[in-house]
């Protein structure tokens, strides 16, 4: 069984953070089924990765990232 292929969105805010969604190839930016992830930066460095609801699972909407609590 082949594993599964994954695509990848990349959001830069300004605000010093960025949003990675990670879902398998045919998902839809407005379907379920994106990993969300938010990076945060302190004086140019990363200081974190955190996950949408706070857990790796597949069950978001890329286009709602900024709508999620991440922890």
């Amino acid at each position: 069984m082949a594993e599964p292929r994954y695509i990848y969105e990349f959001d830069y805010s300004g605000a010093d953070l960025i949003y990675i969604g990670k879902a398998t190839i045919g998902t839809a930016v407005g379907a379920f089924g994106w990993q969300l992830m938010k990076l945060t930066y302190t004086a140019g460095n990363a200081t974190s990765i955190l996950f949408a609801d706070g857990n790796s699972a597949y069950d978001n909407v890329w286009t709602d990232r900024a709508t999620y609590a991440y922890s």
